[in-house]
């Protein structure tokens, strides 16, 4: 447990699903001060032909999908037997917020891909949205 600045800090490894959802029990029963999760990650952690490489993070899988989301499975899997299935499913948030208005959003410019094309969701899209 680490403090800084009052706030009440918890780093943990962020590739261990169980030391986050300790790191989320710890951060509930913490009263009268805020709650920092630092999760040390790096990207692809764990998966062949992306962990830790550069212009992966966001960038569609190609052909190493299939192998990938069968080991993002099998470790769903082996989490679930270890700890049960209620560490997948989290409780939902309370609503706590008063809907926004229904305001029409405007695009300064359309995107420059056609519909249907493949993109990344990464940089290269400077954070645009679809537009259909």
């Amino acid at each position: 447990m680490n403090h800084g600045y009052s706030w009440h800090v918890i780093v943990v490894d962020g590739q261990d699903v169980v030391s986050l959802q300790a790191a989320f029990e710890e951060a509930k029963q913490t009263k009268g001060k805020p709650t920092a999760i630092l999760a040390k990650t790096f990207k692809g952690a764990g998966f062949p032909k992306i962990s830790d490489k550069e212009n992966w993070h966001g960038a569609a899988l190609g052909d190493n999908a299939g192998e990938i989301i069968s080991l993002l499975e099998e470790k769903i899997r082996m989490t679930s037997s270890v700890c049960g299935d209620s560490i997948l499913k989290p409780t939902a948030p309370a609503n706590i917020l008063q809907p926004a208005e229904n305001v029409p959003v405007k695009m300064t410019e359309k995107p420059n891909y056609k519909i249907g094309q493949k993109v990344s969701n990464g940089l290269q899209n400077n954070g645009r949205g679809l537009f259909l």
